[in-house]
C-alpha cells in the first residue's frame, strides 16, 4: 500500500548511484536548522551512496554516490573504503559553516551481528568488518555510530515517514540484490532477515550466495538484465 510522507522524509531520501561513476546533487535548502548534522551512508551491490542530513529538521543537504565494480571479486575492502571515504569526504563538504557531524548511519546488505558484517553475497572480500570502526574512520569526531542491515533500515525509515503510533510493516528492497526489512510497532527487526536468499527453485540459477535458486538469482538487477539478454538473442 503506498504511504505518504512528511517533506523531511522525503528530502532524507538517498539517490541511487546512475552506473556512470560519481554523482553529486546539493539539495535546494542550502542550510542546516539545527548545526548538528548526521551522515547516512548505504553501501550497496553496485554503488555506496552518501547524504547529510540536519539531525533537526531532517533537510537533506546534499548526496553523492560512487559506482563500485561490476565484478564482485574486485570489489575489495580497499576499493570500498576509498568509495566510502570519496562520498564521505564529498557529502560533509555540504556541510554549512558552523555546523559539525554529530553521528553517522551505515546501511549495509548483509549478516550482520551487533554492528560486524559477518558476511555478504555482495562483497565475497568482506567477512567480519566492523562498520562501526568504519564510520568512525569517516567521521572521527562523531558521537554515535549506528549500523544496520539496509533493508531493516529502509524499513525503519519507512516507519518513522508514518509518524507517531505503532506501525507495523515490511519492505521488500530490490537493487543488486532482493532484501526484506521489518519495523515491528516501529522498530525494526534486530535480526536478519535475508529472504533474498531463501530458494525459490532448487537447482536453479547460481546466486553469488554459493546456494542455486534464491529468490535474488532471478529478481535482483543483474540477473534481469541476463534475463532480457538471452530473451533477446
Amino acid at each position: 500500500a503506498s504511504r505518504s510522507r512528511s517533506p523531511g522524509a522525503r528530502r532524507s531520501a538517498l539517490a541511487g548511484g546512475n552506473g556512470k561513476g560519481a554523482r553529486s546533487d546539493r539539495s535546494q535548502t542550502g542550510m542546516a536548522d539545527s548545526g548538528r548534522l548526521v551522515l547516512g551512508v548505504d553501501i550497496g551491490g553496485s554503488s555506496v551512496k552518501a547524504g547529510l542530513v540536519d539531525a533537526l529538521s531532517g533537510h537533506l543537504l546534499g548526496r553523492h554516490a560512487q559506482v563500485l565494480p561490476a565484478e564482485a571479486e574486485a570489489r575489495t575492502e580497499g576499493v570500498i573504503m576509498a568509495a566510502l571515504e570519496a562520498v564521505a569526504s564529498a557529502a560533509q563538504g555540504d556541510a554549512p559553516h558552523g555546523a559539525r557531524v554529530v553521528a553517522v548511519g551505515i546501511a549495509c546488505p548483509g549478516l550482520l551481528s551487533g554492528a560486524v558484517l559477518r558476511s555478504s553475497a555482495n562483497f565475497p572480500a568482506w567477512k567480519d568488518v566492523d562498520l562501526e570502526a568504519v564510520g568512525r574512520r569517516l567521521v572521527p569526531e562523531a558521537q554515535r555510530v549506528a549500523v544496520a542491515n539496509d533493508a531493516n533500515a529502509c524499513a525503519a525509515g519507512e516507519a518513522a515517514a508514518d509518524g507517531p503510533g505503532p506501525t507495523c510493516l515490511a519492505v521488500v528492497t530490490l537493487g543488486t540484490g532482493v532484501g526484506v526489512g521489518v519495523a515491528i510497532e516501529g522498530r525494526p527487526l534486530s535480526r536478519n532477515v535475508e529472504l533474498g536468499h531463501a530458494i525459490i527453485r532448487p537447482g536453479g540459477r547460481a546466486c553469488a550466495c554459493g546456494q542455486a535458486g534464491c529468490w535474488e538469482a532471478y529478481c535482483g538487477a543483474p540477473a534481469v538484465a541476463a534475463a532480457a539478454a538471452e530473451a533477446l538473442a
